[in-house]
């Protein structure tokens, strides 16, 4: 997988309904987001999120143990591991060719 980038910053902002719609879209919102985190900009209702991961590694790991957006095959996989950095190459590369080439075939 490529990024563009491996760190985000603590906080994401969400953006909700104007605060010109009706009253029960507003209260769904305010109830949904801690009310000390949200606020009004340009006319909309926005949250300040505390993100569950903030790097990369962190984000892969979890969705591919939970089989997230990947294909019936890849969850019936029993032994998936992410290697990250160093841990490629520690894994020997030969092993990651064989892998490669299998995959190619």
């Amino acid at each position: 997988m490529e990024f563009s980038r491996w760190r985000l910053p603590e906080t994401l902002i969400h953006v909700g309904p104007p605060i010109g719609v009706e009253k029960q879209h507003q209260k769904r919102f305010l109830e949904k987001y801690d009310k000390e985190s949200t606020y009004v900009r340009d006319g909309r209702w926005v949250a300040k999120i505390k993100r569950a991961h903030t790097q990369a590694e962190g984000a892969v790991k979890k969705a591919v143990t939970k089989g997230d957006g990947f294909g019936k095959a890849f969850r019936k996989m029993d032994d998936v591991r992410v290697l990250w950095g160093q841990d490629i190459f520690d894994e020997g590369i030969g092993g990651w060719i064989d892998f490669l080439n299998e995959y190619i075939e």
